[in-house]
């Protein structure tokens, strides 16, 4: 077992479309028995209402293993860096959550809880879901893959040959949690395929 496996896993989403790879991360975590920690901003639910046709980004399983957070509570052990995890990922991630984190502003559960990860050096992953990107996104993202952060646009790859969103978004997903733990991909590119 690697060192961080027993320590849970923060997942933020940000309200912001895309509310699918949230979704397929929690499902990926807590399936694979990772404790997780959910913020969700206040837009989430009616964002995964309208895309997702369900009233709240959410899974359940028979051995909960979820722990959800109001993106207002600063009282959250989240909000501490000595509350131990194993990274966070921001998914998706907003430009405004992007430039608040990249310029130390931690008004709510979401940004203190990235910020915690930054200043203790464990695994932040921005998973951005937004586009185009102007000049002051570009060097937000710079200062924040300076400080550590793992910078990942939701920049679907197309290599595995994905028949349904499901098994693009799911694919994606996976590679976002590979960033922060130990997670076996569901495809590898063997580099013998033709466009």
């Amino acid at each position: 077992m690697a060192e961080n496996d027993d320590k849970p896993i923060v997942l933020a989403a940000c309200g912001a479309s895309g509310q699918i790879y949230a979704r397929w991360l929690l499902k990926l975590l807590l399936e694979r028995g990772r404790r997780v920690h959910l913020i969700v901003s206040r837009e989430v639910n009616a964002i995964c209402a309208d895309e997702l046709g369900i009233p709240e980004l959410t899974y359940e399983l028979p051995d909960q293993t979820l722990e959800v957070h109001e993106n207002d509570s600063m009282e959250s052990p989240l909000a501490s860096g000595s509350y131990s995890t194993a990274g966070m990922i921001v998914c998706p991630c907003t430009l405004n959550t992007l430039a608040a984190v990249s310029t130390g502003i931690s008004d709510n559960l979401v940004k203190r809880a990235a910020q915690v990860h930054l200043k203790q050096r464990r695994p932040l992953v921005l998973a951005v879901r937004e586009m185009p990107l102007s000049l002051i996104d570009l060097e937000n993202m710079v200062r924040l893959a300076r400080a550590g952060a793992y910078v990942s646009p939701l920049a679907p790859s197309f290599y595995h040959h994905p028949k349904t969103i499901d098994e693009l978004t799911r694919y994606t997903a996976e590679r976002l949690i590979a960033l922060v733990a130990d997670h076996e991909l569901s495809f590898r590119y063997d580099g013998n395929r033709e466009c």
